[in-house]
């Protein structure tokens, strides 16, 4: 099927032989069969780098051409959010109508005001519009699902499915886009969508396993693969880079990362030519202005210089670009990655190694096997289109190789099971407080009519409610349920019921002060918080002198086997310490520091809302003031001082030295002193007196 075959305006086929796609893959040509231009609802079940991404595209035009009035594209990811988001402005840019594309990444801290008729959000942001009845909702016509299987992540999967059944009500086209999963017909019937399902590539995939010498592939073939003291993953790679490709390597830790991509550096920087390693210098360069001077990130630079690099969620965000678009561009030959790669942005390899079928589970004490599904999405990166005409992914054997190949490369993905019955509480409470007066029956029909609710023949609603009207979430009047004000702010601060009852004990409880090692390690405690990084053995030491030297300001005992290195980085940040300390001192990476900040910031205005609920002025006010310390790392004298533009927290700490006390002082310096104490041009100045 040809781009104009589709019965689009010529503007609209112009932008799709733009995008690539003069012609159409099987499963794109399969979802227009399926009426996907007509309006139909759909889900396309197909493996990665199929064409999944223009399906989106194809519903989006249609919608526009027949007067639709909003698209919503939803990801798990932030990360394919901002791809998406850049993919369909690119795609509006080609069209002379007006198209305006805008993204919420689910950062719950931002007051964003989505406009637009194309919307990019995580399904965590969505979850929050639903509940806060946002008016644009009305004028949704397509829904788009990305990653649609993660509907059966234990922690991520119950938004997403209250999401699609709350959006799912008949009114709007509904397009899910989901791996290759074995019970795809029954996400289908639960979603009213036609299943379009496809095992196409654009690139012929071959699967193997390796047994320290030898890979045998599923087809029959194989080759030898010399073994070295670098190890099997390594050898694996570097046989594939020596042949011209690019290599993938997942590993199943952090720690791994750097270590797998320091193994191949040497022999992989024997092999570059030298306009690659004026590319890779460049791009080590860049990585060294933004990696705010943390060991990890003089670590990547060096390793980026010899053609590798490593990819995790300790570097921050801008490192990370710089890593993805580098191999993206095809100068680092080799890249080790923890699995959230995987499932995250579009960064293929003609070969793919994975280094390890198995992961610690913390539950069990002991490496466990990885799912199918993942296996295969560790797969789905094997294979450029456009530039190879095979993808590899091939796995370490630590085991039995024929065991190996039979459960993983010959096995089927696991079934998507519901995750929803472990979170109903939560999410009744929604229900309840988007309809006061709703009865016991609505709400069950409701969660009936969930994915839970198809699998396990009904939801059972009494105890989840129970649990709520105990928790002071809701009360009951006859048989109809209202939320009590306490529920309503826990539903609009997007918290666990449990979390803001505990909140609220905290507050209470807290006299005198100042609170920051209770509020901050209640913070730091509760489920949503992320990320938790537990104690080493290194920072023991630091655990205890934290709390001996903090305990004045804890309502209640805490324990120093209870300190995470979380809240070391923490409160290192909000002690001015900087990036490279905290990283050195704590081994919280510069990644894992803006993601706790984010979460803290977030938690600490929860926590300031509620002693708002509780009549308690003062505890509120200490706990804005302890979350601008969060937000920007400073101590509590720097916090007049750091909200002015341009200012920020080394910036604010020249200005205090510089006897700036409050932003009047700063406005009373003359520009010549702001220009030399800040080391800012005469802008930037002007701007700073001024507090604008």
């Amino acid at each position: 099927m040809r781009a104009s075959d589709l019965g689009l305006s010529q503007e609209s086929t112009d932008c799709i032989v733009r995008y690539g796609a003069e012609t159409l893959y099987e499963p794109q040509a399969a979802a227009v069969e399926a009426g996907l231009l007509e309006g139909k609802s759909v889900l396309v079940a197909a493996p990665t780098a199929s064409g999944k991404s223009l399906v989106a595209i194809l519903a989006i035009l249609a919608m526009m051409e027949g007067g639709g009035r909003r698209a919503v594209y939803l990801s798990p990811l932030r990360a394919l959010v901002s791809e998406k988001r850049a993919e369909f402005a690119a795609m509006g840019k080609a069209l002379s109508r007006t198209v305006k594309v805008s993204a919420s990444t689910g950062d719950l801290n931002a007051r964003d005001r989505l406009v637009g008729n194309v919307m990019c959000m995580t399904n965590e942001r969505m979850d929050l519009a639903l509940r806060k009845g946002e008016s644009w909702l009305e004028e949704v016509d397509l829904v788009i699902a990305d990653e649609i299987h993660m509907v059966g992540d234990p922690f991520r999967g119950p938004t997403l499915e209250m999401v699609l059944t709350l959006l799912n009500d008949g009114s709007r086209q509904m397009v899910g886009l989901s791996a290759t999963i074995s019970n795809a017909p029954e996400i289908a019937r639960w979603l009213d969508c036609r299943l379009v399902s496809s095992v196409w590539r654009p690139v012929k995939l071959t699967e193997g396993v390796y047994d320290g010498s030898r890979v045998d592939m599923a087809d029959g073939t194989g080759f030898e693969v010399r073994s070295s003291s670098r190890g099997a993953a390594v050898d694996l790679a570097l046989d594939s880079i020596s042949q011209g490709g690019q290599a993938l390597i997942f590993v199943n830790t952090r720690k791994g990362a750097p270590s797998q991509a320091g193994r191949a550096a040497a022999a992989v920087s024997r092999m570059l030519e030298p306009d690659r390693k004026k590319e890779l210098q460049a791009i080590s360069g860049k990585v060294l202005k933004n990696g705010e001077n943390t060991g990890l990130a003089d670590e990547l630079a060096a390793l980026i210089g010899k053609g590798v690099a490593f990819h995790h969620a300790g570097l921050n965000e801008k490192c990370r670009r710089l890593v993805e678009d580098g191999f993206r561009a095809g100068h680092i030959r080799a890249l080790a990655a923890t699995p959230t790669l995987a499932a995250g942005v579009n960064l293929p390899a003609r070969r793919v190694v994975i280094a390890s079928l198995g992961r610690y589970d913390g539950r069990y004490g002991r490496n466990m096997p990885i799912s199918v599904m993942e296996y295969k999405q560790f797969c789905g990166r094997a294979g450029r289109p456009q530039y190879d005409d095979i993808g590899e992914a091939i796995s370490v054997a630590e085991g039995d190789p024929q065991e190996a190949m039979e459960r993983y490369v010959l096995g089927e993905p696991e079934r998507v099971e519901s995750a929803l019955h472990h979170r109903l509480g939560v999410h009744a409470l929604s229900l309840v407080v988007a309809e006061p007066g709703i009865t016991a029956d609505a709400l069950q029909r409701f969660f009936n009519g969930t994915l839970g609710g198809a699998q396990r023949g009904g939801m059972e609603m009494s105890g989840p409610l129970r649990d709520l009207e105990r928790l002071g979430m809701v009360e009951t009047y006859g048989k109809r349920y209202s939320a009590t004000r306490l529920g309503e702010i826990t539903n609009r601060l997007y918290l666990e019921p449990e979390t803001a009852v505990r909140f609220l004990e905290v507050v209470e409880s807290a006299t005198g002060g100042p609170h920051t090692l209770t509020f901050l390690h209640e913070v730091m405690s509760c489920s949503e918080f992320f990320p938790v990084l537990p104690i080493r053995a290194a920072q023991r030491d630091a655990a205890y002198e934290l709390v001996e030297r903090y305990g004045d300001q804890a309502v209640w005992y805490v324990d120093p086997e209870d300190i995470s290195r979380s809240l070391l980085g923490l409160f290192g940040w909000i002690g001015e310490e900087t990036e490279q300390e905290i990283s050195e001192r704590y081994g919280v990476e510069s990644g894992d520091t803006h993601r706790a900040v984010e979460s803290a910031r977030w938690l600490l205005r929860s926590m300031a809302d509620i002693a708002t609920y509780a009549r308690l002025p003062d505890v509120h006010k200490e706990l804005e003031t302890l979350r601008i310390r969060v937000v920007y790392g400073v101590r509590e004298e720097l916090v007049p001082l750091v909200p002015i533009r341009d200012v920020g927290r080394v910036r604010a700490r020249a200005l205090y030295r510089a006897g700036a006390r409050n932003p009047r002082d700063v406005a009373s310096m003359p520009l010549d002193r702001i220009r030399s104490v800040c080391r800012v041009g005469p802008a930037a100045a002007r701007r700073i007196q001024s507090g604008r």
